[in-house]
């Protein structure tokens, strides 16, 4: 339960071992979403609902499904993903929530050294879009969303893409910020870039708990902490948990 001196420019965030990887799952969340980064985001315009959770000093619980389990791996497994698949690059790619995640993936990077791309021309290069969620919910309507997912290019041999479903929103700082146009803008995500080579990260789930708890600027759309976490443990899932469990 100590803050990550170096992982917390935006909100404090813990500390991860490498060696147990499920202790990431810790959390102070009465911190969380205490830190007010945008304007008119602040609790005081837009007064949120917080439930008693945002009291819990030392928080230890992590989603998972009840047909089956998401590989957490240690430092020495996902170095070795990385090594045998010859990940050169991992980036994360959006708006304002983009820059969030960016610091739990750098943060579980941390100890991995990528592969030299100057002396391999197979390296992958894999990229984690937020596809600008939650902006195109108050910026875009269904048509409008189909011409932005028309000029997303299709995966090249030699990249690795994902993007996150959006998330269940709780928010009221914005008029079109719902639940259900969240769904809809997913599905016409998955039916456009799937079928391109783009693989989803279902953010939708593990946000539902957490909405109202664990969003910055308490404003029920930049949700981190628990459901952040789980969610770069499904995306390194996806990546390495396959070879991860052909090596066992």
């Amino acid at each position: 339960m100590k803050v990550d001196k170096q992982f917390n420019k935006q909100f404090d965030i813990m500390v991860h071992d490498g060696d147990h990887p499920e202790c990431w799952h810790r959390d102070n969340l009465s911190i969380i979403g205490q830190k007010v980064i945008e304007y008119r985001a602040h609790s005081k315009v837009h007064f949120p609902w917080i439930s008693r959770l945002h009291k819990v000093l030392e928080w230890y619980g992590k989603y998972q499904p009840y047909d089956c389990d998401y590989v957490e791996l240690t430092d020495t497994e996902l170095q070795t993903c990385v090594t045998t698949r010859k990940i050169s690059k991992v980036s994360v790619s959006g708006a304002s929530i983009s820059a969030f995640y960016e610091d739990y993936v750098n943060q579980r990077l941390a100890n991995i050294q990528l592969y030299n791309v100057s002396t391999a021309k197979d390296a992958l290069e894999v990229e984690l879009s937020t596809l600008k969620f939650p902006h195109i919910l108050w910026r875009k309507n269904l048509s409008g969303w189909e011409r932005d997912l028309d000029e997303f290019k299709a995966v090249q041999p030699h990249e690795e893409k994902y993007f996150l479903s959006g998330f269940y929103y709780s928010s009221e700082r914005e008029p079109h910020v719902t639940v259900e146009l969240s769904n809809q803008l997913t599905k016409l995500a998955y039916e456009r870039l799937t079928p391109r080579g783009w693989k989803m990260i279902n953010a939708f789930d593990t946000t539902a708990a957490f909405t109202y708890d664990s969003a910055t600027q308490n404003d029920g759309l930049h949700i981190i902490g628990p459901p952040a976490k789980q969610t770069i443990v499904r995306f390194l899932h996806h990546l390495c948990g396959d070879f991860a469990s052909s090596q066992t």
